[in-house]
């Protein structure tokens, strides 16, 4: 029986002790190889969430690491793995959203907002890396917190989760960050963010302590208004972040949110809050305060003028003119101060106008440095304290020039110096506690003269107030501005009256009163009030300006004069009205000076006047007042001789003034130019007819007129008028005017029984070609003060075309009767005309008043027109022929 060979090879395997024992080893060490990569396939899901970055080995230095001498003996570095060396695949990084926003790869959160910028009281989400659980250090200061008495988990507590505290601030505009061991110098103000970058912290950690961990900012510094933002991841809110008021950042997430992480997961990312430092932190000596943070120590250093360059203030400013302030020239502003929470030293406040600052003065402000009083002493500035706690200082005041970008805070002047007006003041206040305010009282004064406020368009008085305070080396702070604006403005009615009109029926304002004499008396009134409403300061040295020579004809104006006796100047305040006794009236014509004393001989009849109050009281008109003239025209009858008319119009216009308001929008060489305004009214006078022609319609049948044999008559020749007697051959009882003949009528000189035209040609004229008068002409004397007639007399003109006489060549002499011509025309030749248009004309070539002669020339006439109608007609017939020349060799 053959052995098997692999039994014996075996059989003698195990008796060889030596060799079983090599087997033993090798079938160990493949065991081994089968347990490690079990153990890596069940751990790989682990090792895929973290992956390192760096290939330094994690380790912690322990006692075996020192010698008994405690020199380091290991030979290692000392490196906790942090997020920044591990690869995060599972990174929970926040969509963003209007309160809060996660950090991208540039530094720019989802907004564009740039990290850390320093924003009032923003916080920065935190960047949430998820981590398996690492086991506890055996230090326990890393994933478990010391319950508290509140229970929080306060990341201060767990400075191994901490990577960094890092402080930005602005130098110059720019952002600086330091980190621990660094110093802020003098930043441009005291908002800083503090960002806290953290790593590591458990999800189960946030789960025992309801999903939020705390972090105190450092005691310096205040949140002055809590502010909670949410968390967002893909558009889901998965938390919230809370900055107090007490100073603590409270970072909350959702229990969902962690439910979904697992508790063997850890938390990593940072956040930021904007805070303000604390002023009273800082010590007084150096201005420095240091500022302990989880990672270290960071000085801030202010400077040693860091009251007046970090110390904060408000200002308001205040001007009013409404109710009593309006009756006066005074505007009346305030200025208040207020401390803040860390008091403020070395204040300024610089006031000046920018705009239409010459319109102003300041008032009861000295040059010379003083010390404000406490209470109101008339317009001069007084300061008052509130809120302080102790009996401060007052403020001091003084006047200076303007200040300028090279000197902000204008140095006091001595009194040599003068001021260029208006100027400006300094207020200064040494220290004000905090919460203490201030407030400045001064006026203002609207300038009388060379101040004029146009009333036309608003002027903006503009002021303002500068703030800064003055450090050490004369430093000067800027503490912001003030600014307020004070229009102007007046609202007034103006109106020019004309007291004894009658309104006609086209709406002119005739006049007929008249003296005695016959001179017409037009009795004006001349009103100006300043409304209350819509008006804020008095109208300085007002003035009334007439005019009669700028808007009345020029021949009219030797005619024309003020009644000197009957000025009245009224004044209307609160209701009553009241007649001021004492008043300046000053008078001129052309281009004459105004004077006072006025000589009618020597200089004529004034045609202008101005009207205002005495020297030692003016005419002041507050809001609310009036003032009206009431004065008398006399206007000659003269009038309507040298305007060769019947009516005439007389336009009267005023103006008025004031030293510190006028239109400015009139050119300077307008009338306007320095005025306020104008308002002007027409006076019409037409009374009077010179000469008035009306025709009758054409006689449809013969007709009978009658000449009474009591009655004179006279036969116009040639040669001129004689008498007729009843032993004249020519004259009749009574004569016949055809059919087809008009009968007119002329009123002449009816003039109120004021003119003598009884020397005076009144002439008449047809055509003569085409009309003749028929039989006499009557003509009636009336006497115009009487209203009766006088006399009637008869002429002869017959078979005349024209006529020309005086009323003395018939027997009346001086005497003022208007007359009316009664007479009739006839048609002649009608064989010879169609149709004709024939105009009669009557003349009067001038009058006479007082011994003085007015010449009409062609001027004082009237017409009219009748068409007649001829026996001509001409009919005309018109025929041709045409001859047209045979054709050679034609057929037909």
């Amino acid at each position: 029986m053959q052995k098997n060979w692999r039994t014996e090879y075996f059989k003698n395997l195990i008796k060889d002790k030596t060799r079983t024992k090599r087997w033993r080893k090798v079938l160990l060490c493949l065991s081994c190889v089968v347990v490690f990569w079990t153990v890596y396939a069940l751990i790989l899901p682990a090792i895929t969430l973290e992956s390192k970055k760096c290939n330094i080995e994690e380790h912690t230095h322990s006692a075996e690491c020192y010698s008994e001498s405690q020199e380091l003996i290991c030979g290692k570095e000392e490196h906790v793995h942090t997020a920044e060396c591990t690869s995060i695949n599972n990174d929970l990084s926040d969509s963003g959203e209007e309160a809060g926003t996660v950090p991208d790869a540039s530094g720019n959160d989802a907004n564009g907002n740039e990290e850390g910028k320093n924003t009032p009281e923003e916080s920065v989400i935190p960047e949430e890396s998820v981590v398996p659980a690492e086991p506890e250090p055996s230090s326990g200061t890393g994933t478990t917190e010391t319950p508290g008495e509140t229970g929080e988990y306060v990341l201060n507590d767990h400075t191994d989760q901490i990577t960094s505290v890092t402080f930005t601030y602005k130098k110059n505009g720019k952002e600086v960050e330091v980190d621990k061991g660094q110093t802020i110098d003098t930043p441009d103000d005291l908002s800083m963010n503090i960002k806290v970058v953290f790593k590591s912290i458990p999800v189960a950690t946030l789960i025992e302590h309801n999903g939020k961990f705390v972090y105190n900012l450092p005691k310096e510094f205040q949140i002055k208004e809590t502010t909670t933002k949410n968390m967002t991841q893909d558009s889901d809110v998965i938390g919230t972040i809370t900055v107090d008021t007490n100073g603590k950042v409270v970072v909350a997430y959702n229990d969902e949110y962690l439910k979904k992480l697992g508790t063997n997961s850890t938390i990593s990312g940072n956040f930021f809050a904007s805070a303000e430092l604390k002023l009273n932190s800082v010590t007084e000596k150096n201005g420095q305060t240091t500022v302990k943070t989880p990672k270290g120590d960071i000085t801030i250093n202010l400077g040693t003028d860091y009251n007046e360059h970090y110390g904060t203030v408000a200002v308001t400013k205040q001007c009013s003119k409404e109710k009593e302030d309006k009756s006066g020239d005074y505007i009346k502003y305030t200025i208040t101060v207020t401390a803040g929470e860390d008091g403020i030293k070395n204040l300024y406040v610089v006031d000046q106008f920018t705009e239409n600052k010459n319109l102003v003065n300041y008032v009861g402000i000295e040059k010379t440095k003083k010390n404000l009083d406490s209470t109101a002493n008339q317009q001069n500035p007084y300061e008052t304290i509130t809120n302080s706690e102790s009996r401060p200082a007052p403020g001091t005041i003084y006047l200076t020039n303007e200040a300028n970008s090279g000197q902000k805070i204008p140095e006091s002047i001595t009194d040599t110096t003068a001021v260029t007006e208006p100027g400006s003041f300094v207020w200064n206040i040494a220290e004000m506690k905090a919460g203490e305010i201030r407030t400045l009282t001064y006026f203002v004064k609207l300038k009388d003269k060379g101040g004029l406020i146009n009333t036309k368009n608003g002027q903006n008085i503009t002021n303002v107030a500068n703030l800064y305070t003055k450090g050490s080396n004369d430093q000067v702070y800027d503490k912001g501005h003030v600014e307020n604006t004070f229009q102007p403005k007046i609202s007034y009615n103006i109106s020019k009256d004309i007291l004894n009109s009658a309104n006609t029926s086209n709406n002119q304002l005739t006049v007929k009163d008249k003296d005695t004499d016959g001179n017409y008396i037009i009795k004006y009134k001349l009103s100006f009030t300043l409304n209350n409403e819509g008006s804020n300061y008095p109208l300085k040295n007002f003035v009334f300006w007439d005019y009669l020579q700028n808007f009345t004809d020029e021949k009219m104006l030797p005619y024309i004069s003020y009644d000197k006796d009957s000025f009245e100047l009224h004044e209307i305040k609160s209701g009553k009205d009241t007649k001021i006794p004492n008043f300046e009236i000053s008078w001129a014509n052309g281009n004459k000076e105004y004077k006072k004393d006025w000589d009618n001989i020597k200089e004529g009849e004034p045609t202008r006047f101005k009207i205002k109050g005495g020297e030692q009281n003016p005419i002041i008109v507050n809001p609310g007042d009036s003032y009206y003239v009431t004065y008398q025209v006399k206007v000659k009858p003269e009038v309507y001789a040298v305007m060769k008319t019947g009516s005439v119009k007389v336009t009267n216009r005023y103006r008025v003034s004031a030293d510190n308001a006028c239109d400015k929008s009139k050119g300077e060489n307008d009338p306007m130019n320095g005025m306020i305004d104008e308002f002007g009214r027409d006076t019409w006078l037409n009374e009077y007819t010179w000469v008035q022609k009306t025709k009758g319609d054409s006689l449809t049948v013969n007709e009978d007129v009658s000449v009474p044999s009591d009655q004179e008559k006279y036969e116009y020749t040639d040669a001129g008028l004689s008498k007729m007697t009843s032993n004249t051959p020519e004259t009749s009882e009574s004569f016949i005017v055809p059919a087809g003949s008009y009968k007119y009528t002329v009123i002449v000189n009816k003039t109120l029984g004021q003119w003598d035209v009884t020397e005076a040609t009144m002439t008449d004229t047809l055509s003569p070609e085409y009309m003749q008068y028929v039989g006499y002409m009557k003509i009636t004397a009336h006497n115009e003060v009487s209203n009766k007639d006088v006399e009637i007399k008869w002429v002869n003109i017959d078979g005349k075309s024209t006529f020309s006489l005086k009323p003395s060549d018939i027997g009346w002499r001086s005497q003022n009767y208007s007359y009316q011509f009664e007479y009739y025309a006839t048609p002649k030749n009608l064989g010879t005309i169609s149709k004709e248009n024939v105009t009669n004309t009557f003349k009067l070539d001038k009058a006479r008043r007082n011994g003085q002669d007015f010449t009409f020339g062609d001027a004082v006439k009237s017409s009219q027109t009748v068409t007649i109608t001829g026996n001509y007609n001409l009919s005309a017939q018109k025929k041709a022929w045409y001859y047209e020349k045979p054709e050679e060799n034609a057929t037909t």
